[in-house]
Formats: structure tokens, C-alpha cells, sequence
């Protein structure tokens, strides 16, 4: 520990929880990189504004004023095997040279981890302070931050912070006492042993596709031997007659686009369930193979395109996206839970969420008419499980339309439904500002 002095670590436990005492002083025993501090927690009817108001007074009481970070330590933290201090303290250097506000050991959950590095991930919300290196930076927001009887301290520190790292491996995980002092839904025996490793599989899983992508990164320059203007894509328009003028309304967003070769598919001949729509879709997908497609566009009645379409933008990202092996390329979706930057203007995803708008490559094909028809999936259930290589341009190209037909059945499906696709691309592009930060 030459690079850092020992690091004064404040260990939060409540009078009457003697067991995890004993657990958390074993934890630490004889770890000299770490100075220990048992601090009685703050008692609250709600937990998690008592686990707030004791790192307030941790912070404002019992820092000396000398420390550039401290570890903030829950009683149920466990070390993991991957645990040593040289792992920690490469960590704790890496994340402050990236103006890092926390640096975690360990979460049971987590949205949006970018990689940084073999070892290191930003997170854009987490689960998990079990482990938690705060830095003096961020001591002021934590203090003059409000903090309301529905919040959790995890996700709030998420939020104020776009600084926010992660280790991996895991060096801790929470200890399952059978008990949660602050979040009910942990009461349950096995449950955050589960969650931890699945959060680290998942990580796992997000570096694989790193892996993937930066493998083919370099043929990416054949998309510019093709000739955008000799390009014309078949396009399956999916409408039903329920409501209003839908079919004048999507007929309108092609209006114009040469690049679409539009041919109309009236869902409502059939049974309008979700059954009956993958079964239209795997029907498509017969037609295409038939007429021998390379690649086609399926697109449903609510799209629209957004201010950010262009032939050109759309093309060369469908070129790229082709010479990347992708299987599944969406002009817009209005949810995520992971994602990995591929390029300036494409990115992997986890699943997939309400896309209007849908390119099928021929390498997909076979696996949608292999998957079986159940009645009570959606497409997009199908979708996000027949294939991990999905993909979404960004800035969108493609939202949902709210007509005023629908508004009028549903009124609040112009609050509810754009609305998340605008937030999703929100979410996208603060991401994508905050890495090229990083990174530069």
C-alpha cells in the first residue's frame, strides 16, 4: 500500500445487529490497508433515510479533513476472492484520474455500465453501497443534496453524480443475513447472492460484446464502396384499422423516401392479438426468403421520423451494421437496460423496447421461424431473445406517433409513450457525452 495511506473506512451497524458486528470485524481482520471505525447507525422508521442521515454524519463529524476519499462500509459487506490491495488501490487511482465522485466493489444491480478498461466500468444507476469509496469532491453534493422518505441512497448517489465507477471483478458482495435493515425487498433468503452474480455475468457479457465489435472495427470502410443512391430496401408496413386514419398517417412518413420500396400489411384481417401478430411477422419473413432479401424493413403504424433522418445517416449505418454482423438494426427504442457504443451513431443493446421501426438482416431470418409461436409473447419479446446482436442508431431516426385519434382512446398516451423515447435518447446522449468525456 506505498501509493495510499491507509484508507480510513467508516463501518455503519446498528446497536442490535451484534451478529453482523462480528461478521464485518472479521471481514477487516488483519487488513492494514484499512484504518476501521464502527459508527452506530442513525435509527429512522424508514431505513434508508436512517442509512442517509448516518453518512451525512459520518462526512460532517468524524472525517478529519485530511482524507481525499474514505470507504463507506455496510455491515453485510464480504470479500470476495478477487479481493487484494494492489486490485483496490489500481482502482482507486484509475477512478480518481477520472474525476470519479465513488468507486464501488460490488452491486446486485445496475443500468447503462460502459467499459472503460478490463477492470473498470462507468454506471449510469446501480444498486449496492456495501463497498463504497467516496472521494472529497463529492462530500459538499452528498451534504447539500435533499434526501425524501421514497429515496434509497444508492440510486440517489447515482443521480447526482455523473462520476460513477465500478470494479471487475466484484471485490464485495453482500452477505445474506435472511434480513434487510433497508430494503424490504431483499428479505429474502438466496436473493442478493443471486443478484450479485448476475450483475457480474452481466458485465461479463457487456465486455464480450466489446470484444465482438472492436474485432471487426476495421472492415468498416468497405460500407463506403457502395453506392447509397442504387439502394432501395423492401419495407412491410404493419397497420391495423382500429383506429382512425393510420394507414393515410404512415403513408405519409415514406412519402418521398426512394429508399423504401413500401408494401402495406392490414394486421386486422386476422385475430389482432399477439399471436397473431408474430404470426404476420414470421410471414413476412417466408416472403422475404422466398423473393431472396438480403435485408428488409418491418415497420409499425405508430412510426415516425424523427428530425434526424436523412438517407444518407440511415444507409451508411445500415451498411456498417450489416459489415458488423448485425442482426437486428432499430431507428429508435424507448427502453434499455445495458448498452455498448459500437459507434458515434449505433450502439448494442440489451432488448428490445417498443421500436417502430425494424431492419432485418438475412442472418436472422431462420432463427425467427425457428423460434416457437406462444400466445402471450410480443414481438418484441421475440425479438430480444432470438438474437444478443441488436442494435440501435442514435440520435433515433424513428419514434412512436401519437395521432389525435389515438389521444383521444387513450389520453394519456402522448404523456407515456413519445415521452419515453425522448427521454431514452436523452439517456443515450448524456451517456455517450459523459464516456467521450472520460475518454478523451
Amino acid at each position: 500500500m506505498s501509493e495510499i495511506n491507509p484508507i480510513s473506512t467508516f463501518i455503519i451497524n446498528k446497536r442490535n445487529r451484534s451478529d453482523r458486528r462480528v461478521h464485518i470485524l472479521n471481514q477487516f481482520l488483519n487488513k492494514e490497508e484499512f484504518v476501521v471505525q464502527i459508527v452506530t447507525a442513525i435509527e429512522c422508521e424508514i431505513g434508508a433515510v436512517g442509512l442517509w442521515n448516518t453518512i451525512k454524519y459520518i462526512i460532517t463529524e468524524l472525517i478529519t479533513g485530511e482524507e481525499n476519499f474514505i470507504l463507506l462500509c455496510e455491515d453485510d459487506h464480504e470479500f470476495t476472492d478477487a479481493y487484494s490491495a494492489e486490485s483496490l488501490v489500481k482502482a482507486i487511482n484509475n477512478a480518481k484520474n477520472s474525476k470519479a465522485d465513488i468507486l464501488l466493489g460490488g452491486v446486485s444491480g445496475f443500468f447503462g455500465a460502459v467499459e472503460l478498461s478490463n477492470n473498470l466500468f462507468w454506471v449510469e444507476t446501480f444498486s449496492g453501497l456495501q463497498f463504497t469509496i467516496i472521494f472529497r469532491k463529492f462530500f459538499d453534493t452528498i451534504l447539500n443534496t435533499d434526501f425524501n422518505d421514497y429515496d434509497n441512497a444508492d440510486f440517489k448517489f447515482a443521480d447526482i453524480s455523473n462520476y460513477k465507477f465500478l470494479m471487475v471483478p466484484f471485490i464485495s458482495i453482500q452477505r445474506d443475513f435472511g434480513y434487510s435493515d433497508v430494503t424490504e425487498g431483499n428479505n429474502v433468503a438466496g436473493r442478493m447472492q443471486l443478484a450479485f452474480k448476475e450483475s457480474q455475468e452481466n458485465l461479463l457479457n457487456i465486455q464480450s460484446v466489446n470484444r465482438f465489435y472492436s474485432l471487426t472495427k476495421e472492415k468498416l470502410n468497405a460500407s463506403q464502396q457502395y453506392n447509397l443512391n442504387e439502394i432501395t430496401l423492401t419495407t412491410f408496413v404493419l397497420y391495423t384499422n382500429t383506429i382512425g386514419n393510420e394507414l393515410e398517417n404512415i403513408t405519409k412518413q415514406f412519402r418521398g423516401k426512394k429508399e423504401f420500396d413500401v408494401k402495406f400489411v392490414n394486421m386486422s384481417e386476422r385475430s389482432n392479438d399477439l399471436r397473431g401478430h408474430w404470426e404476420y411477422f414470421r410471414e413476412i419473413i417466408i416472403k422475404a426468403i422466398a423473393d431472396k432479401e438480403d435485408v428488409i424493413v418491418i415497420c409499425r403504424d405508430k412510426h415516425e421520423f424523427t428530425e434526424n433522418y436523412s438517407k444518407e445517416f440511415f444507409l451508411s449505418n445500415l451498411l456498417q451494421a450489416h459489415i458488423h454482423g448485425t442482426e437486428i438494426l432499430m431507428g429508435g427504442i424507448s427502453f434499455f437496460k445495458q448498452l455498448v457504443p459500437i459507434s458515434e451513431s449505433r450502439y448494442w443493446i440489451d432488448s428490445v423496447h417498443g421500436s417502430q421501426f425494424i431492419v432485418l438482416f438475412r442472418n436472422v431470418f431462420s432463427k425467427i421461424l425457428n423460434e416457437p409461436t406462444e400466445d402471450y409473447k410480443h414481438i418484441d419479446e421475440y425479438l430480444s431473445i432470438i438474437t444478443s446482436n441488436k442494435v440501435v442508431i442514435h440520435p433515433f431516426i424513428s419514434k412512436w406517433r401519437t395521432t389525435s385519434e389515438y389521444s383521444k382512446i387513450n389520453t394519456q398516451a402522448k404523456k407515456v409513450i413519445p415521452d419515453t423515447y425522448n427521454e431514452t435518447n436523452d439517456r443515450i446522449s448524456k451517456i455517450k457525452r459523459i464516456i467521450n468525456e472520460l475518454k478523451n
